[in-house]
């Protein structure tokens, strides 16, 4: 499996709330710092919480994944 995330939020929250919105976004960038920092430590915490079976099945994984932290899009639809 390919593990992906993403963030969407409704414009509304969004605008109505957006020191909690950029709060987040901050901690979600640390987050994905953490995870690209250290691969091993990371892949035990998914272990360790149940998300994938085995750390040397998502270690490779994360070491080929791509992350990118773009700036918030607000979209209408």
């Amino acid at each position: 499996p390919l593990y992906m995330g993403c963030v969407v939020a409704r414009k509304a929250f969004a605008t109505e709330h957006p020191d909690a919105v950029a709060a987040f976004l901050s901690e979600y960038e640390t987050s994905i710092q953490a995870v690209t920092g250290d691969v091993s430590a990371a892949a035990a915490l998914c272990e360790t919480y149940g998300i994938i079976a085995s750390a040397a099945v998502i270690t490779p994984i994360l070491n080929l994944s791509f992350f990118m932290f773009l700036p918030p899009l607000l979209i209408s639809f």
